[in-house]
């Protein structure tokens, strides 16, 4: 249950208060990252939700999307 108020204008003055049920979510995040010795490097590829179902967090908030990103990350440390 979420209870809430929000400041909009009104001829009275008042604010509006707000009861609803935010639905429960389940989501599912995941990254792979693989050594790249010959490069010195780490490259990484993820996704945040990626089931792709967007869901709110709190009533009124904006709605969650997916995030997919790959990365490729230069690190001397892996020099030996």
């Amino acid at each position: 249950m979420w209870e809430a108020s929000f400041n909009q204008p009104t001829t009275t003055g008042l604010q509006f208060f707000t009861n609803t049920t935010v639905p429960a979510i389940n989501n599912i995040d995941a990254q792979v990252s693989m050594k790249l010795p010959s490069m010195k490097s780490i490259l990484k590829v993820g996704g945040t939700n990626i089931g792709g179902k967007p869901y709110m967090q709190a009533y009124g908030s904006a709605f969650v999307g997916s995030m997919y990103y790959v990365s490729l990350s230069f690190d001397e440390l892996l020099n030996k």
